[in-house]
């Protein structure tokens, strides 16, 4: 067993997967699975890779997936018995914040769509409110997304759904935990390029992962010195990626 910062309890063991509950409103992304990516990781587990423990939260007795949807999935179609979990007991508020910091821990494989799917279920479920019914800071508020995206990107998003953060008791807010020399104003959309370059490579066939492994220290060289644009970067490093599609940024 381990006990987490907030003092929840974890216990790990393996779970039939049958036992489990696979519930929607604790799916952080937009879209639902990907498919390939739950091909790949059937095959590797019938191949006895070994996978992180999956986040596994007990509700009313009942256990419900938080993080690791995709290699539930994995291990059902490769027919095994069983999955190693964390589990603890939650309500389902509490569920809801272990699934959203669970995947901002890899925030790199979440699309801007997948994010604001999770900020819209932030709102929901009212944890962007303080004890009174008032609004939270933006500070907080940052803070319980655990920083999956930029102050500004928080500001914005109240603002299309006309809530308006209480001022924060400090001053103005700061960049959280970086140097501002290091920040620009595009962080986001480059991460969320990142998350989308490797979605597009576990697409790819084994051989032409190599190749696009060789082409990616490309884009970084091209990136390095002086090329502003992603997609120009991987276009002229003849990246086997379909370049012709866009982000939703």
């Amino acid at each position: 067993m381990s006990k987490s910062d907030e003092g929840i309890l974890w216990r790990y063991k393996s779970v039939g997967l049958r036992a489990l509950n696979v519930d929607q409103r604790f799916q952080m992304r937009a879209d639902g699975l990907d498919e390939q990516r739950v091909k790949k990781y059937a095959f590797d587990m019938r191949r006895g890779d070994g996978f992180p423990a999956i986040t596994v939260a007990s509700i009313d007795g009942r256990l419900n997936v938080l993080d690791g949807f995709h290699r539930v999935e994995a291990a059902l179609r490769a027919e095994l018995p069983d999955i190693n979990a964390k589990i603890a007991k939650l309500t389902e508020k509490a569920a809801v914040r272990e699934a959203i910091k669970a995947n901002a821990r890899h925030g790199l494989n979440l699309n801007r769509k997948d994010k604001r799917n999770i900020f819209r279920l932030y709102l929901e479920r009212g944890d962007h409110l303080r004890r009174d019914g008032e609004p939270k800071s933006l500070r907080q508020m940052a803070a319980d997304l655990h920083h999956l995206v930029s102050h500004g990107t928080v500001r914005n998003w109240l603002k299309a759904e006309g809530i308006t953060p209480t001022e924060d008791p400090d001053g103005p807010l700061p960049f959280p935990e970086q140097d501002r020399r290091f920040i620009s104003p595009g962080l986001d959309e480059f991460n969320e390029a990142l998350g989308y370059t490797e979605e597009l490579f576990l697409q790819l066939e084994s051989g032409d992962q190599t190749e696009a492994m060789y082409g990616l220290l490309g884009v970084a060289d091209r990136l390095a010195n002086g090329e502003t644009r992603w997609m120009d970067a991987i276009a002229r490093s003849n990246l086997p990626l379909d370049v012709a599609k866009k982000l939703e940024i």
